[in-house]
C-alpha cells in the first residue's frame, strides 16, 4: 500500500516497484476481490499524517475482515515457524488472516519474511503439517503488473 501513494522515489528499485504497484492497483485490481485485514489498517494509520492519510483513503471501500480469536495465535505459530523476528509480528499477522480466512493470493512487496521462495517453502511444510490453508504469496510484480 505504501508504494501505491508515495512520491516518486529516487532509489531505481523502489520506483519500479512504486509503478507496479500503481499498474496494478490501476489497472488490474479491479479482477479481484480485495480484503484487507485490521492489521492493515492499523499500518495505514501510522506514520507522517499526511502519508497516512492518502494510505487510507486509498483502502477506503476494501472490505474489511474481521478479527477473530484465532488470529492472534496462529500469527504466533506462524511466525516461529518461518522465523520472523518477534520485532516484525506484524508480518505474520498479515499471513495468519491469509489463513484462516483462505485467502487465495496474498499479495506483497514483503520478500524478507512472506514472499520469499525459502519462506514459502517452510510455510508449503508447515501448512501441511499443521492441516492448514495455503494462500499464494506474491508480489505485484509476479500478478502481471
Amino acid at each position: 500500500m505504501s508504494y501505491y501513494v508515495a512520491r516518486p522515489s529516487r532509489d531505481v528499485a523502489t520506483l519500479a516497484r512504486q509503478e507496479m504497484t500503481r499498474d496494478w492497483w490501476d489497472k488490474k485490481r479491479g479482477a479481484y476481490r480485495s480484503l484487507i485485514s485490521p492489521a492493515v489498517l492499523e499500518e495505514a494509520k501510522a506514520g507522517d499524517p499526511d502519508a497516512a492519510r492518502r494510505r487510507l483513503n486509498a483502502l477506503e471501500g476494501i472490505e474489511l475482515l474481521e478479527y477473530d480469536t484465532a488470529i492472534d495465535p496462529l500469527a504466533v505459530r506462524l511466525r516461529r515457524a518461518l522465523g520472523i523476528p518477534r520485532r516484525k509480528a506484524a508480518d505474520a499477522l498479515h499471513l495468519a488472516y491469509a489463513v484462516r480466512y483462505e485467502i487465495e493470493i496474498l499479495l506483497t512487496w514483503n520478500c524478507e519474511h512472506l514472499a520469499a521462495a525459502e519462506t514459502q517453502r517452510r510455510l508449503a511444510d508447515f501448512a501441511w503439517q499443521e492441516q492448514l490453508w495455503l494462500p499464494v504469496i506474491c508480489t505485484p510484480e509476479q500478478m502481471g503488473a
